[in-house]
């Protein structure tokens, strides 16, 4: 979940505007092109494709504004107009902008509007010396810099003050905005999508410290940007808002803002609002009121189910005296708004404090995607958080740079924030993994089929990418992290694409890097290798760069239509990030270094586990007189004088013998020694991505930790067992199973892994048979 201020189409169409030529201008014989943006509170979106213009002298270009440009469920502030005379939008400077509202920030003003431009000056963007250069009839919205001041101005023709008088009416009034409006995201500095959270200086709705209503704001909550077929928030969802006055939460006297602003706080729900097109849908339940709001009994929580891709729109505002507010409120404070998710926030829990800072097996165990973070429940820092369900963009990282801090506030809402420094985490804030986002190229695929060329052919490649039916990219399998093969969570698409190509047994790297698409496959034509280099052999990927791998690609022969030399060919993909990369390239949730450890069982399961490791006795004679309340059955005890382990099995028939057979005084059954001359005295643990089914010998390490490595695997058991052989095996990745068998060919007797929602157990054999506790 997103919070933001409400927001208008990503990126318009060119059918928002109609360029005319008509006579009656001051024009030269030109053409060039116009690019079409939106302003909202926050921020611009993308620019439109451009649009041709060609121009007559004595002319004057009409850009009419339609009303498509504007939909119910989004919040248009500004239309803005760019120019660049040969379409390239990196370089599109602002020459136009058309005002969507009234001054009170609530009126709509109408449209269709005419936007005229008569001049050349009009299309001039370039920076003038001194101000006696700056244009004298304008066109509203035009910026320029004035090399004297070394700042720049934009002409506004409704300012009644500014920096520079224009004759006709309105300021040059100065900006920081330099006028390019090209952005690669929505998201970055600037952008129209930035989470509140990220803009600490716009957060406060405008007020009025009187008995009248504060301009109405408008926020949205989103379930994602795409509808790309993900979880919806369910009905009943909680939202809750955090009032703040210049940045604090409690007075001066330690009275929250919460209260003192409960009952002068209202909230309009105002319906979901399509994110791709900007429509609103007001038959949900709830809409239209004026309600008021108190922390308690919030009124912003979901009435009907949100879809992905789709956001809930609130206008909220304050209606309050002076007095209402208790003489807390200093005169001209900034009283600030955050939307949060209110189901999501931690309560003060002491199960912190015997379990620890610990994720439980819930959902996706709140692990750390490239660009989302996934499900799941989390205790710590003395909180308990109730189970997030669906996923949560973050976002903030910095290019090139690797292990930043994924922070997570379980006393929050469980919203990842990255920090840069370990310092810089709150107190409240755990560190849930490690993001980077280093350049460089990913791991290699297999190497494709092998076909012969003749001279002058071309080769058809066919690229397979590791994608699902809902545009899910798959982690590959021998990723260094406990995410490794997950199918159906990351969303980022990698960039580029590097290509090599064997030919006869030398490896060329081709000199194009093409552009990667969002598509299960993809076609690429290759007709000349002549300025390729040759490489010595394929990169070398370590295993915890790049979580994307190609499938295996295709390669046919084109017959005739490239300039190949005849051979044998052969190709092998990577996914490459060149430098600045804004990519995630590398994730790690590595315990070891500082990340929240998982819990791999339930309380339940935990505490029912640990009835089997009890305490250790001084010796046999103490192990014998054990009662029989203190008999559970498979449980351990230890005997440390005798560096010895005798599990109990209540069923057992063995004859006592004074050593590696004890049977208690009262109870049925008998304590069985487990002798490590039976097992591999080697007690270390061995952690391992399988690529394959796994055969266990005796000499084996006893701890097996194993990573199914993005399928289910079959583990089989030392075979031919020896009486009393032990092995402890857990599942890394519950989402794919291991099956625990006693030879290859034989029944599953324990299933470790989602599906049985059991995720570790010890093995012990007692001379007949297997047995699995724990």
């Amino acid at each position: 979940m997103v919070t933001q201020f409400a927001s208008i189409r990503e990126k318009y169409d060119t059918s928002v505007v109609t360029i005319n030529t008509v006579i009656r201008g001051n024009l030269t014989s030109q053409s060039g092109y116009l690019f079409i943006s939106g302003r909202n509170r926050a921020g611009r979106n993308l620019l439109s494709e451009g649009i041709n213009f060609t121009v007559a002298t004595g002319e004057k270009l009409q850009i009419q504004i339609e009303n498509t440009i504007r939909q119910a469920g989004e919040d248009l502030f500004f239309v803005l107009i760019s120019y660049h005379p040969s379409n390239n939008p990196l370089e599109a400077k602002q020459i136009a902008k058309w005002k969507a509202k009234n001054d009170d920030q609530t009126t709509l003003r109408s449209l269709p509007f005419i936007i005229e431009i008569s001049n050349d000056e009009d299309f001039n963007t370039a920076a003038v010396t001194d101000s006696n250069e700056l244009p004298t009839n304008p066109v509203n919205g035009i910026i320029r810099e004035v090399i004297a001041d070394s700042r720049f101005y934009e002409y506004d023709s409704e300012a009644i003050i500014g920096t520079y008088p224009v004759i006709s009416g309105g300021y040059w009034v100065e900006t920081t905005f330099s006028g390019n409006t090209y952005l690669e995201s929505t998201i970055e500095e600037g952008g129209s999508d930035r989470p509140l959270t990220l803009i600490e200086s716009f957060i406060q709705p405008p007020q009025k410290i009187e008995a009248a209503d504060s301009t109405r704001v408008r926020f949205w909550v989103l379930n994602g940007k795409r509808e790309d077929g993900g979880t919806p928030l369910p009905q009943g969802y909680s939202i809750n808002l955090q009032i703040t006055i210049n940045g604090a939460t409690t007075s001066f006297d330690g009275i929250s803002y919460a209260t003192i602003f409960a009952g002068l706080t209202f909230v309009n729900f105002l319906g979901y609002v399509r994110i791709r097109d900007g429509l609103l849908d007001t038959f949900i339940p709830g809409v239209g009121a004026d309600r008021p709001w108190n922390p308690i009994a919030s009124p912003l929580n979901l009435s009907q189910e949100l879809p992905r891709g789709y956001a809930a729109a609130y206008e909220i505002f304050f209606r309050f005296t002076p007095g209402q507010l208790q003489g807390r409120i200093p005169n001209g404070a900034n009283i600030g708004v955050l939307l949060y998710e209110e189901g999501l926030v931690g309560k003060p829990s002491s199960l912190s404090l015997f379990l620890g800072d610990i994720v439980l097996p819930r959902g996706d165990r709140l692990r750390i995607f490239p660009g989302i973070r996934g499900s799941g429940q989390a205790v710590a820092k003395g909180f308990e958080m109730p189970t997030l369900v669906g996923e949560s963009e973050y976002f903030g990282l910095l290019p090139d740079t690797d292990n930043q801090i994924a922070a997570m506030s379980v006393a929050l809402a469980g919203d990842i924030t990255i920090r840069q420094s370990r310092e810089d985490l709150l107190d409240t804030e755990v560190i849930r993994g490690f993001v980077g986002t280093l350049p460089g190229v990913a791991a290699v695929s297999e190497n494709s089929n092998i076909v012969t060329l003749v001279d002058n052919d071309a080769l058809q490649i066919t690229v397979n990418h590791p994608i699902n039916s809902n545009n899910r990219w798959n982690i590959r399998s021998d990723y260094d992290d406990v995410i490794a093969g997950i199918t159906d969570k990351a969303t980022e698409i990698p960039p580029l694409m590097r290509i090599f190509i064997g030919v006869n047994g030398t490896i060329f790297q081709w000199n194009t890097e093409p552009n990667v698409t969002l598509a299960a496959s993809q076609e690429i034509l290759i007709t000349d290798i002549s300025s390729s280099n040759i490489i010595n052999s394929l990169p070398n990927i370590p295993n915890n760069f790049g979580l994307y791998r190609p499938n295996q690609p295709n390669i046919t022969v084109n017959s005739g239509s490239g300039s190949l030399i005849a051979g044998d060919y052969q190709v092998w993909i990577a996914y490459y990030y060149p430098s600045p990369n804004n990519f995630v390239t590398k994730i790690s949730h590595n315990f070891a270094n500082g990340a929240i450890s998982e819990f791999d069982s339930t309380l339940a399961e935990t505490t029912l586990a640990n009835q089997y490791w009890r305490s250790p006795v001084s010796d046999i004679t103490a192990l014998k007189a054990l009662t029989s309340s203190e008999l559970v059955n498979f449980h351990v005890r230890a005997i440390p004088s005798q560096q010895s382990l005798y599990l109990y099995d209540n069923n057992s028939d063995l004859i006592d013998n004074g050593d590696s057979i004890i049977q208690p005084v009262s109870g049925n059954g008998a304590f069985i020694k487990l002798q490590k001359q039976n097992q591999s005295s080697n007690l270390a643990v061995n952690r391992e991505t399988l690529t394959g089914d796994k055969q266990l010998n005796i000499e084996d390490a006893f701890y097996q930790y194993l990573n199914p490595g993005g399928a289910n695997r079959s583990v089989i058991l030392p075979n031919p067992p020896v009486i009393n052989t032990g092995v402890v095996i857990k599942n890394l990745d519950g989402n794919f199973d291991l099956e625990i068998k006693e030879n290859a060919s034989g029944e599953t007797i324990q299933v470790l892994g989602n599906s049985s929602n059991r995720f570790q157990m010890s093995f012990t054999y007692d001379g007949v048979e297997w047995h699995g506790w724990g």
